[in-house]
């Protein structure tokens, strides 16, 4: 495993990616009670995210690693396919960055 991960965000969801070389991909939420004081809202977040990761890893666009995944309150607005899009775009730039290839 690298000794550094590398943070890639935009305005609504941030993600911090450590990339290894198995096939297992592990992703923990950091989402605070200070962006979404209801567990409602934190639980809506992760349900959406895990399902467009869940996606992602079907079309084998997720390498292995550790993933930490955050959000912004305005997480809540966005649809599913708005994040499925903002996911892919930064896993991509996490990629490019540890210039691994996506395992295909």
């Amino acid at each position: 495993m690298n000794s550094k991960g590398v943070s890639v965000s935009t305005s609504n969801i941030k993600v911090r990616g450590y990339l290894c070389s198995g096939d297992l991909a592990k992703i923990s939420f950091a989402l605070s009670k200070k962006e979404f004081p209801k567990a409602v809202g934190r639980n809506k977040v992760k349900r959406r995210c895990r399902s467009a990761l869940r996606e992602l890893a079907k079309n084998d666009s997720l390498a292995g690693g550790l993933y930490l995944i955050g959000g912004r309150r305005t997480l809540l607005e966005l649809s599913y396919n708005d994040i499925l899009g903002e996911l892919r775009y930064l896993l991509e730039k996490i990629y490019s960055s540890h210039s691994l290839e996506r395992k295909n």
